[in-house]
């Protein structure tokens, strides 16, 4: 169980918002009173403790200082205000410039939180090993505190919900606060297995065991040894496997194709589909038995549409995503009359849709310099009106058909990272006419390779 943590700041009314976002995540209290803390340190058993620099009576730095000598272990934060270049390093002491904290919202400070609750977390921006959860909404928080509170069981856990809700993202999240977090964390996406090597695909081979077997080869159990294996897409195994499938979750052993040993392994599953697996059992076409053994724990993540009002929070996440990976901009001002834009749009792509609506801005934008305007969505906003390619009674069919291509080539460069090769192949023409088509629309050249 996390221990409580406290914020202390006399001027209280500054940042109450964001630590009315964080109690949603955590037993958090706030003290506006910096003599009333210190008094109930030992009492209150605080794990983290956050302040500001600018604290009355006491320093932000004197409070932490004196803190530091009745609780040495606890995690503790500093807010610097704008310009002020003081550094604290020491253990378990951090800090943090106010201004980038206030402008992105509780998201950094509970990364920190995180690192130190979990310490296998990294704490660069870019870390692939611990994922951020975006979004404040009490749907999404229900599934978020199941989330932590199933994570230290050894049990097998269902992830369902809409396509782009985020569920690899939980399953992640769930492998990262969990005893396994040294284990491999493996990923197998079920609608690209070949019946027909479902066995050699999940329990491995022999060299031998078959024609064109030229070497051994380890199946997704072994790699998941010690670790999660995530099985995404579960409902697109066929009826066959399952029965195989199911024997394996249940024993920890099987054997490899063209081997009469056992091997056994110790892997926690984690199921991820879109589709109703009871549905599908009603009908026949998946096992009841193999629903009951992935479904001990069942996490549903809501669609966007539901959770509306994280959009805001999600969107400015994905400007600073994008702006550090190509931009480079320490700071991104967004225009707060885009979010009640982009809260109208319907996300029938959910969090994946609005990521891709992100980096469509940025694609198209006229000048490089991290601000953000609801010009930049001119075009986009008509999408949003119009549901789609404009429907102007007067647009020229020319016109009509350059949007519609120019529409369909973002998309595919976006959906294949803006690699030139691969969106060249899924759009079935040359590299040579994908860039001309680059050119005619003015992306910007830097996002292609």
């Amino acid at each position: 169980m996390d221990k409580p943590i406290a914020y202390v700041d006399s001027d209280i009314k500054s940042l109450t918002h964001i630590f009315n976002n964080l109690k949603l995540y955590y037993d958090l209290s706030i003290y506006d009173n910096p003599i009333k803390f210190i008094n109930d340190i030992k009492e209150k058993s605080f794990s983290i403790i956050i302040t500001k620099d600018d604290l009355k009576p006491l320093d932000g730095l004197e409070l932490l200082h004196k803190a530091n000598q009745i609780v040495p272990n606890t995690l503790k934060i500093l807010l610097l205000q704008k310009g002020n270049s003081r550094k604290v390093i020491s253990k378990n002491f951090y800090t943090l410039h106010f201004t980038k904290f206030k402008n992105f919202g509780s998201r950094i400070i509970k990364k920190y939180i995180d690192s130190f609750y979990y310490p296998n977390m990294l704490m660069k921006e870019d870390n692939n090993e611990f994922p951020i959860i975006i979004g404040n909404h009490p749907l999404l928080m229900e599934q978020f505190k199941y989330a932590r509170k199933i994570a230290p069981y050894l049990e097998n856990v269902l992830i369902t919900g809409e396509t782009g809700t985020g569920k690899d993202l939980f399953a992640k999240f769930i492998h990262c606060i969990s005893d396994r977090k040294s284990g491999p964390f493996h990923i197998v996406n079920c609608a690209s297995i070949n019946p027909t090597l479902f066995e050699s695909e999940f329990f491995g081979h022999k060299k031998g065991a078959y024609t064109g077997a030229m070497e051994s080869q380890e199946g997704h159990f072994t790699k998941a040894n010690k670790g999660t294996l995530v099985l995404d897409e579960i409902s697109e195994i066929d009826i066959i496997s399952q029965a195989k499938l199911l024997r394996a979750i249940e024993n920890q052993e099987f054997y490899p194709v063209g081997s009469r040993k056992v091997s056994k392994v110790n892997t926690r599953i984690v199921a991820v589909t879109n589709k109703n697996l009871k549905e599908l059992v009603q009908k026949g076409k998946f096992r009841r038995d193999l629903f009951h053994r992935l479904n001990i724990f069942n996490l549903h993540l809501p669609s966007l549409k539901d959770r509306i009002d994280d959009v805001e929070s999600l969107a400015k996440y994905f400007f600073l995503k994008f702006s550090n990976k190509y931009l480079l901009a320490q700071e991104v001002d967004i225009q707060e009359e885009i979010f009640p834009i982009l809260k109208k749009y319907d996300y029938k792509g959910n969090i994946r849709e609005l990521e891709s609506i992100v980096y469509r801005v940025f694609a198209l934008k006229n000048s490089i310099n991290g601000k953000f305007t609801v010009k930049d969505f001119q075009d986009f906003i008509t999408d949003i009106k119009n549901n789609g390619v404009k429907k102007d009674k007067d647009i020229s069919l020319k016109n009509y058909l350059y949007q519609v291509q120019k529409k369909k080539v973002l998309e595919s460069l976006v959906a294949y990272q803006f690699n030139i090769t691969r969106t060249a192949r899924h759009l079935g023409m040359s590299r040579q006419n994908l860039q001309h088509l680059i050119k005619k629309f003015n992306f910007k050249p830097d996002f292609y390779k």
